[in-house]
């Protein structure tokens, strides 16, 4: 596997992008450190743990997802998430955010 965060994305993309949901995980924990400063890679890397059941972990990557860039998908995945594991107010919170980004009003 190639080095770098970029790189890093590309082969977590190219996982994801084939359903192999355990060779993204498994690519990410060979190199953890460029999944950690990448908001791609670890929006992917979530959304593979989410697959595979691993909704903690899912939750604990998508929020580091959302500290490097506040992106649309990433709220989204992370607002499902944090309603799967039962925690209506983080739910309730990155709705608003998402609906915030979007421009609309989440109260409307």
């Amino acid at each position: 596997m190639r080095k770098g965060t970029a790189a890093i994305a590309d082969d977590l993309r190219a996982h994801h992008q084939r359903g192999d949901f355990a060779a993204v995980i498994a690519a990410a924990e060979r190199d953890p450190d460029a999944v950690f400063d990448n908001a791609g890679a670890s929006f992917l890397l979530g959304l593979s743990y989410a697959s595979t059941g691993a909704l903690e972990k899912a939750a604990t990557v998508l929020a580091r997802a959302l500290a490097l860039k506040k992106d649309p998908a990433v709220l989204s995945a992370a607002a499902r998430i944090a309603n799967l594991l039962g925690r209506k107010d983080e739910a309730d919170r990155l709705i608003a955010d998402l609906a915030a980004a979007a421009g609309g009003r989440p109260d409307a």
